[in-house]
């Protein structure tokens, strides 16, 4: 079964039972709890979602160490809220933009230890998003990766590395992380 717009991506919090309403049925994940992968579930939300960044610059997680930041940057909310789901899931602290103008603005307020970009969006596209970052000294040093579901993507080195779509979830975690943990 596809999911629909309306579909947004949930993670099983405890390793119990976890239970979603579907229209029509009851949905149990009980293998999916105790893994933590990602499921989906119907919830009434807004068309569109304002930026979000945390204020604080870095918070210590609980063992002492920093988390680190994410900037997910893609024009459709679905696609960031799953990318959050994810990253969250992982450890990392996330903060979202729907377009590259935005995302600059949230970069000039705080710079991110990564960014994920969609490469096709309104306003300002990836690539221009990955040029812009790479021409500045102080954000010339963040990795990016950049997300796209087309073949044809030009081979320049603006980004660090390229995620295709539909995106492999275990494949793009390994990416940040080892993207996050060459520049530590």
């Amino acid at each position: 079964m596809r999911p629909s717009p309306f579909d947004v991506a949930c993670r099983a919090v405890s390793r119990r039972e976890c239970t979603a309403r579907r229209p029509g049925r009851q949905f149990r994940p009980g293998t999916l709890a105790q893994t933590g992968e990602i499921f989906l579930r119907r919830a009434a939300r807004p068309a569109t979602r304002p930026a979000y960044c945390d204020p604080a610059l870095h918070v210590p997680a609980s063992d002492g160490f920093y988390m680190k930041r994410v900037l997910i940057v893609d024009d459709e909310y679905d696609t960031r809220a799953v990318l959050e789901v994810i990253l969250a899931a992982q450890g990392y602290r996330t903060c979202s933009a729907s377009h590259g103008l935005e995302a600059l603005k949230l970069i000039e307020q705080q710079a991110p230890d990564l960014v994920l970009t969609d490469m096709m969006m309104p306003i300002m596209d990836g690539i221009e998003l990955c040029a812009t970052l790479r021409t500045h000294q102080r954000t010339a040093a963040i990795p990016v990766v950049l997300i796209t579901a087309s073949n044809n993507v030009p081979q320049q080195p603006m980004w660090d590395h390229c995620v295709r779509k539909p995106i492999d979830v275990p494949t793009l975690v390994r990416t940040v992380e080892a993207l996050l943990h060459a520049n530590a």
